[in-house]
């Protein structure tokens, strides 16, 4: 649903601007209003007031719920008093870079429909509304989709919120240009499923910027935690109440993608991968104040002598990847 849809207890929902979408600059007064939405996915009312997750796959958003009550300055990575604003921001920076390099993202200047499905606080949004692009942020957790609303008003695109899963979207009246798939596709029950479901809102020359949990480097992260054993060797790690992840190999994404001209490159073996303690913190220091273009030759240094040692090579922590449709005949 629409921001349009929009409630505030008592209070009501501020004004909107014409749309939808609408414009980013003059969403300021919605900016730490807690709003709420009706879900697209009806589960996700029952789940916000449970906190128990109906499918396995929804634990993701139980864990999110329990992440914002514990440690919210955690989970709002762009606000940049969290601990980890400049680490997320390099890490959308290195992302970005690998797109770039497989000729995902269009040249500034010809505003591009977004559709940004597992939009978080808005991580790769306010980067696209930087450029002046409108985004549908999409997500299951209504707390983030508050922040990425607010994060994302004061900036040059237009924009507009849907509370859902990945696997329920919304009707679009336009096609599409891109969507962002960005630490998704290994969250959901269905994954192909919701390959499909975007490739019926995307324009037949549209993009698809993703990126995933990769095997074998994801189990050996920092930030995994214990009880995931059975994930290591099964590619699928579930705990109930926290998270549900789907890793995914290269064979993997040919499948999910089939149908599709699809490439993708192994990347993230020191940001949030298994030698990030070697590394340490200092490469991220500061990252967050150019949105990580002075750190980010330094990181792509350290990932190349990565990937170039037999070892280290097969334990990336993820893959980052373009899908187009193919065209009819081929």
């Amino acid at each position: 649903m629409s921001l349009a849809r929009a409630t505030v207890p008592l209070a009501g929902a501020p004004f909107l601007p014409p749309g939808p979408p609408y414009a980013a600059a003059a969403l300021g007064a919605w900016v730490g209003v807690e709003f709420d939405l009706p879900p697209e996915d009806p589960r996700l009312r029952t789940l916000q007031r449970s906190g128990v997750e109906p499918t396995p796959a929804l634990a993701n958003l139980v864990g999110y719920a329990d992440g914002w009550a514990r440690y919210p300055d955690y989970i709002d990575t762009l606000d940049p008093e969290s601990p980890v604003h400049d680490k997320k921001i390099l890490e959308r920076a290195l992302t970005l870079h690998r797109w770039m390099e497989l000729g995902g993202l269009p040249a500034e200047g010809q505003r591009q429909r977004v559709l940004d499905v597992g939009c978080g606080v808005g991580r790769f949004a306010a980067w696209f509304l930087d450029r002046g692009d409108d985004v549908l942020l999409v997500d299951g957790d209504l707390r983030s989709l508050r922040h990425a609303v607010w994060h994302g008003a004061g900036r040059k695109g237009r924009l507009d919120a849907c509370w859902t899963t990945a696997e329920i979207l919304p009707a679009a009246e336009e096609k599409f240009d891109i969507a962002v798939l960005a630490e998704i596709l290994n969250y959901v029950e269905r994954p192909r499923d919701v390959v499909d479901a975007v490739a019926a809102r995307l324009a037949a020359d549209g993009t698809v910027l993703f990126s995933v949990e990769a095997r074998w480097g994801w189990a050996l992260s920092t930030d995994v935690g214990p009880g995931l054993t059975e994930g290591f060797f099964s590619g699928l790690a579930h705990c109930g109440g926290d998270r549900h992840v789907r890793c995914l190999d290269a064979e993997d994404l040919r499948t999910l993608f089939s149908g599709w001209t699809v490439e993708f490159v192994p990347t993230h073996w020191v940001l949030s991968g298994p030698f990030e303690m070697l590394v340490g913190a200092d490469i991220t220091h500061g990252a967050g104040r150019d949105g990580g273009k002075a750190a980010l030759p330094g990181l792509l240094a350290l990932e190349d002598r990565f990937a170039a040692h037999p070892v280290a090579a097969p334990l990336h922590r993820a893959w980052v990847g373009v899908a187009r449709r193919r065209p009819r005949g081929r």
